[in-house]
């Protein structure tokens, strides 16, 4: 078999193809519990299709843990000059690793700009001319050194959580070692930029890998449970049943998913068939079919990794599924990856690209604050001594891009928290109907319709396998439970980035203090501690508006759980209607009995669901900086910061002028 996150075993043989897809028309329409999918697998499908799931979910369950000796050796790289680091990875852990980290070959420009090469310098700098720079100069040097250190620990925590295949040297098709890592560009799809902001165009793939990682994890095969839309209305767009128009739809969201060119209109038509990534359309050659139907076309080739990887997640061909959304069924799959896409997509990358161009900006503006400060206030921007000039010059540009790292490391969470939120308002839109979360969620939905997105009608809860397949899509998609393993490396960066400003701030308001106090040495200049306040104000917004998000998703589960006991509530009520008729059954439809024991069992569903909902919410709701998203961690994080911004705002009362009662300055 071909596991997703394993070697390949080659082979162009039919029975070579992902173990998990066969027998999937029967495992898909056999009544079998989604929420239960190894032991399903185990007893309805064979070993060998239960092995793969088994194996699988053991390497995305071993990402839950950060491994300590891969931390400190990546901890060790990045701190470290690139020019340094490249042949200490080089001779240490070999050429192909260190090829893998962006180690080597050595990068001037990066190294020198955007790396740990600039602030280096800086400190040398320093060393030499601290006799001629001010007293507070030990303190911006202190900042960046913190800088490196932060960058260096989120790396390491982004290698430290890597599965056991990817730290496998054995393993030649992904560990980090290899060269299959470097080909199927691992680094890229495991930055955040590239899932989050699609900045190298690879974003949909990363989140179909992380939707399958988040039904690994929870136990739960979402292509073992179809909805039922009988009787299915048309699509006012495109003529077909909606299930089918929302199928294609979902299938030409890949149409055009190329490595590095994603909806890059400029690349012409012969270099995308070479970048092809995958393709739902895919066929036996991966470079892919013709133009044509998409009911009419496989799902991707086994010869593809990526192909592999969308495979196992449908485990259906495509003909089958588009037969089945004839007849207005549509798999939990589809759904759920409809939500995903929606929800965190950047369409086109070039909306990320911006975002981080916007950030740098501002990043390098508040770095060269101090030299502005200077020049409006009259004074020689950079110093007058040469070593002074050098000094500030470089303290400037090693600042920006350390700045805007940390920046980015909370401000990236709360653009995946948003996503989450929306992601959630679907979730409920599905059975309440589109705007019944509030006026965001509403007009989101009347700009999907405007842009000619087909809109499913709301699950029927009264069918038990409706009410199976949306508490299956809790369990996967919502709060907590959506891809753990990334939310747990956003609150540890979002510490440590939280923890490099308050260190940097505080040893700027203790050098403040140490010089006025003790008087050794003159106080600390306006600049230097209106980019210490903006800094810490810049801090403390991303985690706020990341705390008050990540509570609105958490509240709602009890819009959920509100949602569910209404249904259940009307299918007990409709039962005992049916049940008090007493009427014989048509030959058209079944007898009133039959109907309403079919009701009593979605109502009974029902009940559990409500009862879990409750309990998921409190065993493990949405945290932040692993506290429980509430407003009152909001007011804590605020005193906390308030405490050190007083120090600060306390000392610029020097530098306002004093006024006599006649308005004239003192």
């Amino acid at each position: 078999g071909v596991p997703p996150f394993g070697e390949p075993t080659g082979g162009d043989a039919e029975d070579d193809r992902v173990p998990l897809i066969r027998k999937a028309t029967e495992y898909a329409h056999s009544g079998m519990d989604p929420a239960n999918a190894r032991r399903n697998a185990r007893e309805n499908l064979g070993d060998e299709v239960a092995d793969s799931w088994e194996n699988n979910r053991r390497e995305v369950i071993s990402e839950f843990h950060l491994k300590l000796r891969p931390w400190l050796i990546t901890f060790f790289y990045e701190s470290l000059p690139i020019f340094l680091a490249g042949p200490i990875a080089i001779a240490c852990s070999g050429k192909q690793e260190a090829r893998n980290r962006g180690l080597w070959p050595w990068n001037f420009k990066q190294d020198l700009f955007f790396a740990q090469g600039i602030i280096y310098v800086t400190v040398v700098v320093w060393a030499i001319y601290q006799d001629e720079l001010p007293a507070y100069a030990p303190y911006d040097v202190l900042g960046l050194v913190l800088f490196i250190f932060g960058r260096a620990a989120v790396v390491a925590t982004k290698y430290g959580f890597y599965g056991d295949i990817m730290l496998d040297p054995m393993q030649e098709h992904v560990s980090i070692k290899s060269a299959g890592y470097e080909k199927s560009a691992e680094q890229s799809k495991n930055q955040m930029l590239g899932y989050v902001l699609n900045l190298d165009g690879n974003q949909r793939l990363g989140l179909v890998k992380i939707l399958f990682k988040s039904m690994l994890q929870a136990d739960c095969d979402l292509s073992s449970v179809y909805f039922d839309y009988r009787p299915c209305p048309k699509c006012a767009i495109t003529g077909k049943l909606a299930t089918v128009s929302f199928w294609d739809q979902l299938v030409s969201q890949f149409e055009d998913a190329w490595e590095g060119e994603d909806e890059d209109e400029e690349v012409g038509a012969e270099a995308r068939l070479k970048k092809r990534v995958f393709s739902l359309k895919t066929s036996a050659s991966v470079r892919g079919p013709p133009r044509g139907d998409a009911s009419n076309r496989d799902l991707p080739s086994e010869d593809d990794s990526d192909g592999v990887l969308v495979q196992s997640f449908f485990r259906e061909r495509n003909a089958e599924i588009t037969r089945r959304a004839e007849e207005g069924f549509l798999p939990a799959s589809a759904i759920a990856l409809d939500l995903v896409l929606r929800s965190f997509s950047f369409k086109p990358k070039k909306t990320g690209t911006r975002l981080v161009m916007v950030t740098l900006f501002f990043s390098y503006l508040v770095s060269f604050m101090p030299i502005l400060i200077r020049l409006i206030q009259g004074e020689p921007p950079l110093g007058t001594k040469t070593g002074e000039m050098v000094y500030n010059l470089l303290n400037a540009f090693a600042y920006a891009p350390g700045f805007w790292l940390m920046t980015m490391y909370s401000v990236m969470p709360v653009l995946w928290g948003y996503g989450q939120l929306k992601m959630t308002w679907g979730i409920l839109n599905l059975v309440n109907g589109h705007g019944s979360s509030g006026g965001i969620a509403w007009r989101r939905y009347v700009d999907q319709a405007n842009e000619g997105k087909t809109i499913l009608p709301c699950i029927d809860l009264r069918k038990v396998t409706n009410v199976s397949g949306w508490a299956t899509l809790l369990s996967v998609l919502h709060g907590s439970n959506w891809s753990p393993v990334t939310s747990r490396k956003f609150q540890i960066y979002g510490i440590i980035s939280m923890f490099v400003f308050l260190l940097t701030a505080g040893a700027q308001a203790l050098g403040s203090w140490v010089n006025t106090t003790l008087g050794e040495g003159t106080d600390m200049p306006l600049e230097v501690k209106l980019v210490s306040i903006a800094r810490l104000l810049l801090l403390s917004l991303p985690i706020a508006v990341q705390v008050m998000v990540m509570f609105s998703i958490n509240r709602q589960s009890a819009a959920q759980g509100e949602a569910v006991c209404k249904a259940q509530r009307a299918n007990t009520a409709l039962a005992e209607s049916l049940r008090a008729r007493g009427r014989e059954a048509s030959p058209e439809c079944p007898g009133d009995d039959e109907v309403a024991e079919r009701l009593v069992g979605a109502a009974d569903l029902l009940g559990a669901l409500s009862a879990e909902i409750t309990a998921s919410e409190d065993s493990s709701p949405g945290r932040v900086i692993f506290m429980k998203a509430d407003p009152a961690v909001v007011t804590v994080l605020v005193s906390f910061i308030t405490t050190i911004l007083y120090l600060q705002i306390s000392d610029l009362r020097q530098f306002i002028p004093a006024f006599d009662v006649n308005g004239t300055a003192a």
